[in-house]
């Protein structure tokens, strides 16, 4: 049986998993007005990268990550529906689902389809094909409104790894969270509260579902057992409501919050902005350039 995950706004927000259809509008019925501020654009990744973290917590892989399956409502809850489907392909280059690094490559896909209004196509299966496609449609879109910003270089390299060919070169999704939530609040543009509350204005969104953002851990309901990877989602894991990591301070020894930190504390600095990223750069066998590796976590 098809279920979901919703992730509730705030940088304290709760994550429910719920039965049916979400409320609100999918995200593919609003990218019509064009590309999403940059502010907005980057919490819903950081929402939806809360969502993968706990999704692997209970052992589910979604494998479709895509703007008609992401929901939003006013106030900015995210959703993302589809969970419980039997996938056996996916966009990814290794062709079919094999864990959450698919879905951290479909969150790149995602990200890039509310930045950019040009469509990334399909993903070559060779990979220096593939890693040539992503560096040119990254490169085309327009990151004007965050030109002088520090950390922009840095954070365009990690948007790389999220789409690098190999899966095992992909982060985790709580790096993907940690990042995203704190250079958010650096990007201009309409926070996610705002931006939705005005994209879903002239929209017919579906009022929410009774009960819903009450603490739902008390529930028996039974699922069906949906099943990824033969692990039951049972009515105690499904029906609940829990944390998001990030919003626990969690972090991993590659992306921690004291490294993020570090990495937007010169935001005011005078001194030259960055220019590490150079589209169509290549190494020494021919390939893109992967992003540099991050730095050990300081101590």
């Amino acid at each position: 049986m098809a279920f979901y995950y919703s992730r509730e706004p705030g940088p304290e927000g709760q994550i429910l998993t719920l039965e049916g259809d979400p409320a609100g509008l999918p995200l593919h019925e609003l990218l019509g007005a064009g590309p999403l501020p940059p502010r907005a654009a980057m919490e819903i990744v950081a929402y939806l990268a809360d969502v993968l973290e706990i999704a692997a917590e209970d052992r589910m892989v979604h494998g479709d990550l895509k703007p008609g399956l992401v929901y939003i409502e006013e106030g900015g809850t995210i959703s993302l529906a589809g969970y419980g489907s039997d996938r056996r392909t996916c966009r990814a280059p290794e062709g079919a689902p094999v864990g959450v690094e698919t879905d951290v490559y479909g969150l790149g896909l995602l990200l890039y389809a509310m930045l950019s209004a040009d469509p990334m196509g399909a993903a070559p299966r060779d990979r220096d094909q593939h890693d040539d496609l992503i560096v040119e449609k990254l490169a085309s879109i327009d990151w004007g409104a965050l030109q002088g910003r520090r950390w922009l270089d840095d954070v365009i390299h990690f948007v790389c790894s999220m789409l690098a060919y190999e899966p095992g070169e992909r982060p985790a999704p709580l790096d993907v969270a940690n990042l995203f939530g704190q250079v958010s609040q650096q990007a201009p543009g309409e926070d996610l509260a705002v931006w939705a509350d005005r994209a879903l204005a002239g929209g017919r969104a579906p009022p929410k579902p009774v009960g819903r953002g009450q603490a739902v851990a008390a529930q028996e309901e039974d699922l069906g057992g949906p099943q990824e990877f033969g692990a039951a989602v049972t009515g105690t894991a499904a029906l609940r409501l829990r944390k998001a990591a990030s919003a626990k301070g969690e972090s991993t020894a590659f992306w921690s919050r004291d490294k993020i930190a570090a990495l937007l504390a010169d935001e005011e600095d005078e001194g030259p902005v960055r220019r590490d990223f150079v589209p169509g750069r290549r190494d020494g066998g021919g390939r893109a350039a992967p992003p540099p590796p991050p730095a050990p976590a300081p101590r």
